[in-house]
């Protein structure tokens, strides 16, 4: 019992170890590919900083502007007279 438990700590560790390597792997990679695109220093630099920054996301906001057929007849008027409707 004891036996197969410390096998299993040890298959878990080296799972892990896996996963890490191919991750340095693929950050190495990112690094030499930015390194071959690179003009110099600066744009090496910002390339970096590009990869280790997350995008932003776009907020859906409503529209301000409702299509005059899709108004009642009474919210059409007080938006004609310069009413605020809710």
């Amino acid at each position: 019992m004891i036996a197969e438990i410390a096998l299993t700590i040890v298959n878990l560790a080296l799972v892990g170890l896996h996963l890490y390597s191919i991750k340095q792997e693929k950050q190495e990679k990112r690094k030499l590919i930015n390194a071959l695109i690179a003009k110099d220093a600066m744009e090496l630099r910002d390339l970096e900083l590009a990869d280790a920054s997350e995008p932003v996301k776009a907020r859906k906001e409503k529209p301000d502007l409702v299509l005059e057929s899709a108004l009642p007849d009474e919210e059409f008027k007080k938006v004609i007279n310069g009413e605020q409707i809710s």
